[in-house]
This record gives C-alpha cells, sequence and structure tokens, in this order.
C-alpha cells in the first residue's frame, strides 16, 4: 500500500524516471512529489534550512559531488557525537551543581537541628526535630 506522503520523482541518470518514497540522495534539489490519488506531479521547493548538515547540503559534497549514502551517515553520526558530548558536559556541569546544593542543605539542616535541640524555649521541638532530621537523612549521603 503507498503512503499518504506521497512518491517523489526525479531524472535518473539513465534518463528514465524514477518513483521513491525518500527524496534523492536526502535532499528535495531537483524532486517533484507525486500524489498517488490525482497523479499530480508537483516541484518541490527547496528550503536552505532543511537540507543542510553543517552548512552543507545533504549528498553533495563542498565540490558538487554527490555523497554516498556511507559518507552521509558518517557526517551526522559525527554531527550526533559532537551533541552528545556537549550534552553529557553540561549533565556534567548541572550534577557539580547539585552535589553542591546538596552539601549546602545538608549544613543547614545540621545547624537548625542543632539550634532546636539546643535552644531554650521552642514550640513544637520534637516536629521540628524530626523534620531537620529528614532533612539530614536527604541530603547527607
Amino acid at each position: 500500500m503507498a503512503s499518504a506522503n506521497g512518491v517523489f520523482t526525479w531524472k535518473g541518470k539513465s534518463g528514465n524516471q524514477v518513483y521513491s518514497d525518500t527524496p534523492r540522495n536526502l535532499s528535495t534539489n531537483n524532486v517533484s512529489t507525486m500524489n498517488i490519488r490525482s497523479h499530480t506531479v508537483t516541484k518541490i521547493e527547496t528550503q536552505a534550512k532543511s537540507d543542510t548538515i553543517q552548512g552543507g547540503q545533504i549528498g553533495v559534497e563542498g565540490d558538487g559531488k554527490e555523497k554516498s549514502t556511507a559518507d552521509q551517515q558518517a557526517a551526522l553520526n559525527a554531527k550526533v557525537a559532537a551533541e552528545n558530548k556537549k550534552l553529557e558536559e553540561e549533565n556534567k556541569k548541572i550534577a557539580e551543581q547539585n552535589n553542591k546544593m546538596n552539601e549546602e542543605n545538608c549544613t543547614r539542616a545540621k545547624i537548625n537541628k542543632n539550634n532546636v535541640e539546643t535552644a531554650g524555649r521552642v514550640n513544637d521541638r520534637e516536629k521540628l526535630s524530626a523534620s531537620y532530621q529528614q532533612d539530614i537523612d536527604r541530603y547527607c549521603k
């Protein structure tokens, strides 16, 4: 059963019409779509941003030669790896900030518990002490 997204068409190297469910070389340059219900062919308007990897056209090298699928996948893998590395560094910074906050919260909870236990007149001393002990258990690991 044909896809509802339509069919991409273009002239092949031998001059024959080619039909596919994905655009040629993952690029919409010189590609048309065919509505399979009405059999109408529509030229795709290219958008530079959607057809680029690191500023270059998908499937085309800097000198205009077409890139192989393996080269395209390698470029995409490199881009994904760089993004993953950046995310890992951001996550590491966030983890360091969380550890610092936990240390500060631990210190505050210990000070608060000590103040409640040593103060002369405190309402609900046991409830406050238990609450601060829960904070100590949560933040001091």
